[in-house]
């Protein structure tokens, strides 16, 4: 659910969207009774098979992929760059560059991270799948891959 908790506190109105009603009270929630406004019952909650986009591929784009190759060399060169660090990513072109080039200085130095949240992708997953990231901390899911590898949300 990610920014949405946050989200809900604040909001003129909260809406809840769901395919599927538990009886009252639901626990554990996400979103506390408390800050919804309504609940609205939908058949199906979206096309998961459509989930992926355009956006959340890697960029081909060379000054891209330059300015991402730039961003890892920056990160790798900070004090942070430890085994155990956290890393917030996201599913936009540049973005998963990113972790590609990350990934080369995490084997190279043996570093994984502790966690990565944010916007999920394959990407991300694969660092996991790989050994290089210890947990994920889902926010939103972009890609099929990301969500059974979140534990099934999907935003």
């Amino acid at each position: 659910m990610g920014y949405a908790v946050a989200d809900s506190h604040y909001a003129d109105h909260v809406v809840v969207v769901t395919d599927t009603l538990v009886p009252f009270p639901n626990m554990p929630s996400p979103i506390s009774s408390i800050d919804v406004d309504a609940v609205v019952v939908v058949d199906e909650i979206g096309d998961p098979s459509k989930i992926g986009t355009k956006e959340a591929r890697i960029t081909q784009d060379p000054r891209n992929l330059m300015m991402a190759e730039n961003c890892a060399q920056v990160i790798a060169s900070t004090p942070y760059f430890k085994d155990g660090f956290s890393f917030q990513t996201g599913v936009g072109g540049p973005s998963l560059a990113v972790n590609r080039f990350l990934e080369e200085y995490m084997v190279e130095r043996n570093i994984k991270m502790g966690f990565a949240l944010g916007g999920m992708g394959g990407n991300i997953c694969d660092l996991m799948d790989k050994g290089l990231v210890g947990k994920l901390l889902d926010t939103q899911d972009f890609d099929m891959k990301a969500i059974p590898a979140s534990g099934g949300s999907s935003g």
